[in-house]
């Protein structure tokens, strides 16, 4: 599997969101790339998508709402 790092917000003095896109080795429909948010303190909310191109919209959808929550 090969994780990266898609973007990341510093919210406060102490904590910083992370959202990376993973590629899976399930070959089920719509489980190929996992698209994870979490922040410092251990929260973190998890998605998936069939394509990276679906993944990158969903991660920016999910990142962008995350973030307004802060």
């Amino acid at each position: 599997m090969t994780n990266t790092i898609y973007k990341t917000k510093k919210v406060s003095s102490c904590n910083t969101l992370v959202c990376e896109i993973e590629a899976t080795e399930m070959n089920i429909p719509n489980f190929n790339f996992s698209i994870i948010v979490y922040d410092e303190f251990g929260e973190w909310i998890e998605k998936f998508a069939d394509t990276y191109d679906k993944a990158v919209l969903i991660a920016d959808k999910l990142f962008l709402k995350v973030c307004s929550e802060y």
